[in-house]
């Protein structure tokens, strides 16, 4: 569904922004041991909130630009998305990469090599490169 304006688009990316910072940092809380014990009711009511929004019907900007792009890494086990900025003039004018990314490890963080999604605003798409995992040779 396409957004009906300007101001709609800016409240769409604005919550989109607001739920993917919300979600990280739950995450990261949860990560880290937080919610266990010192923060396990306001992120329990921080939760209960993103849930309570209304879901998100638009797909499209007004002027047709998708407002997600998502690319998926790894098969189907990693997915990155970016959120393309509403304003038109925001848009970066060249393809970027993000930083590599650890494949979902059999044993250590990187075991598997790396991942790296570039992003390219002309299509609105995204791409991969696997960075192979570095080979350990035993010295003696």
């Amino acid at each position: 569904m396409i957004s009906p304006d300007r101001d709609t688009d800016r409240l769409i990316h604005a919550a989109r922004r607001l739920v993917r910072t919300s979600t990280w940092l739950l995450q990261e809380l949860s990560d880290h041991g937080h919610s266990d014990d010192c923060c396990s009711e306001p992120a329990e009511a921080f939760t209960a909130a993103l849930i309570a929004m209304p879901p998100d019907p638009f797909t499209r900007y007004s002027d047709g630009r998708p407002i997600c792009s998502t690319v998926r890494v790894d098969g189907d086990g990693m997915e990155f998305e970016h959120l393309w900025p509403a304003d038109p003039a925001n848009l970066p004018t060249e393809a970027w990469e993000e930083l590599p990314t650890a494949l979902a490890p059999h044993a250590r963080h990187g075991d598997r090599g790396y991942a790296v999604v570039r992003w390219c605003p002309v299509t609105f798409t995204g791409s991969v490169r696997y960075i192979a995992p570095p080979r350990l040779e035993v010295v003696r």
